[in-house]
């Protein structure tokens, strides 16, 4: 999900709890419930944003199918 929303996932897991960015040189750790709870918290809000820029992309085919017909009256 991080890719798709050109988001860093180091940074947004940094965001919930900055112990996870050591999390490469460590193979397993004890990870707390309110830590749990706010990693949850997070994925939620971002596949709310991932929906809401989702609902946008018709609009935005639409703007750009505009441009293109605009495009082809001005220059043809």
């Amino acid at each position: 999900m991080c890719n798709m929303m050109s988001l860093h996932l180091k940074n947004t897991l940094y965001e919930v709890a900055p112990n996870f960015v050591e999390l490469e040189r460590i193979k397993s750790m004890s990870i707390s419930d309110s830590t749990l709870d706010r990693l949850a918290g997070k994925v939620h809000a971002l596949n709310q944003e991932k929906k809401q820029r989702l609902r946008k992309v018709p609009v935005f085919a639409l703007h750009v199918s505009h441009l293109k017909k605009l495009w082809v009256y001005v220059y043809l």
